[in-house]
């Protein structure tokens, strides 16, 4: 693996291992979708889970209490290890205030993975987020920015998004995956 991780490798990853148990009917992972704990307690295992296809650690609720965190080795509070990967996964309508904290947190690629059915509010948050990132004089310039938005709710009028930031503009790189069969 290639560090840092870059937006679309991810999104690739995540759609392709997601979309699989998703599909999956002995999984039923649209019933327990639109009960926010157990789905919380799902995504972040499934989460964990992933860092292996990017050859790294996880913990889970690393300071300060990332949902997810990827590191490149395993190494302890006083140890050499870089924070690949800064999850955060947000079933509340103020999924906003999580980008925010990843803000904050030093990683090679900050995601965050939140619902929404409005496309145009959608849209409003992403550019409002363009100017707050632009405001803080002291950020970790070479940091790669994702977010995956689902649907708000089962069954979905449409699928799961993915967008990039790169610093200076958001762009969809959702691309011809799909999550939802």
């Amino acid at each position: 693996m290639t560090f840092p991780i870059s937006p679309e490798t991810f999104w690739e990853v995540f759609a392709e291992k997601f979309g699989a148990e998703w599909n999956d009917p002995d999984k039923q992972l649209a019933s327990s979708y639109n009960n926010a704990p157990e789905w919380k307690t799902y995504i972040t295992g499934f989460l964990n889970g992933l860092s292996s296809f990017f050859s790294c650690v996880s913990d889970i609720e690393y300071w300060p209490k990332l949902d997810v965190a990827y590191f490149d080795k395993v190494g302890g509070q006083w140890g050499e290890w870089a924070l690949e990967v800064a999850i955060e996964h947000e079933n509340n309508v103020n999924w906003h205030e999580e980008l925010s904290k990843l803000l904050m947190i030093n990683a090679g690629l900050k995601v965050l993975i939140a619902y929404e059915d409005c496309h145009d509010q959608l849209l409003k948050m992403l550019s409002r987020f363009v100017v707050i990132y632009k405001s803080r004089k002291y950020l970790c310039a070479n940091s790669g920015w994702l977010v995956i938005i689902g649907p708000r709710h089962i069954p979905a009028k449409r699928d799961f998004v993915a967008y990039k930031f790169d610093g200076n503009a958001i762009e969809e790189i959702t691309g011809g995956k799909k999550i939802i069969s």
